[in-house]
């Protein structure tokens, strides 16, 4: 089966299908954001591909959101200790990894769950304009990510 997979003809992709492709019916951001590194891979196997584009949803997915589980903690005021073991614990789930490991739009919508949490409790802490502006944004950014991404808030 690998085999097969790796002898798939690149120039295939230009081609028309008579299937209705599941994913073009997604939200586009997460998409688009793999678009050039996907698009400079053309000339590699189907599966090195694949694997290449799950590297880099992974690596980019686990910075968003350690970079917003940090800014949530801070948020709800935790203590350092307990925060690096927050941030150990969601890294560390396996949960986690199945999610933002793969090439689907999960890998953008985990992080901006939190960072929309992080942008609420910023507003709430001082309700204004501007900081409602960037709450708003970081939604809208989750909603061109997935669909139903208001839905699957914690």
């Amino acid at each position: 089966m690998h085999d097969q997979l790796s002898r798939i003809d690149p120039t295939l992709r230009k081609q028309p299908s008579e299937f209705p492709s599941y994913e073009a019916q997604q939200a586009p951001l997460a998409y688009l954001a793999l678009a050039f590194p996907e698009g400079a891979l053309t000339s590699l196997p189907l599966p090195l591909r694949v694997l290449t584009l799950r590297i880099i949803a992974s690596a980019l997915g686990a910075l968003l959101l350690f970079l917003a589980a940090e800014q949530l903690l801070i948020k709800l005021c935790v203590p350092e200790p307990y925060k690096g073991v927050a941030i150990f614990c969601a890294l560390s789930s396996q949960m986690t990894w199945a999610t933002i490991a793969h090439v689907t739009n999960d890998w953008l919508a985990v992080p901006l769950t939190v960072w929309v949490l992080v942008a609420l409790i910023h507003y709430d802490e001082a309700p204004g304009l501007r900081r409602a502006g960037l709450a708003a944004a970081v939604l809208s950014v989750g909603l061109l990510t997935r669909y139903s991404f208001p839905n699957e808030w914690p």
